[in-house]
């Protein structure tokens, strides 16, 4: 595989290949600032990775713990908000009385869909079809990466 930089400059390249047409001034700017893009991109997905894990381990924890020790650990955190407790408790309430287990079964939908996409797209990612030693995707040029 490439490193990712050069996976990162890539999708880039594609992003400008298909802005060519509808807004050039895009596709130059994106060309033109390819590498801040590309370091500002590499950061953005190392946080969004790093909350993803944060929010994995929490939930982990959260479906490990009976019910009185949640409520004892949000009762804890409760402590530290001051003056905001009582908007706090109403936020909450609010949010649980107005479709919040909804909201939570729509995101563990989402989230599975999401983890099917990520195994799929790196199963892809190794795939060498022709048995040359390169990945496919990192083959194929701008103009089919963008499709």
């Amino acid at each position: 595989r490439r490193p990712a930089d050069v996976r990162m400059e890539r999708y880039i390249e594609a992003a400008a290949k298909l802005s060519e047409s509808s807004a050039p001034q895009c596709a130059a700017v994106l060309r033109s600032a390819k590498p801040a893009f590309a370091a500002l991109l590499n950061i953005v997905i190392l946080v969004a990775t790093g909350y993803a894990k944060l929010y994995s381990h929490m939930y982990d924890v959260y479906s490990s713990l009976p019910l009185n020790q949640i409520q004892m650990i949000v009762g804890l955190l409760l402590c530290f908000f001051g003056g905001t407790y009582v908007t706090l408790i109403a936020a909450f309430e609010a949010f649980r009385t107005m479709g919040g287990q909804v909201l939570n079964d729509h995101l563990a939908f989402v989230w599975h869909q999401v983890k099917i996409v990520a195994e799929a797209e790196h199963i892809d990612s190794l795939l060498d079809e022709n048995r040359n030693g390169i990945a496919d995707v990192d083959e194929i040029g701008v103009d089919q990466l963008a499709q």
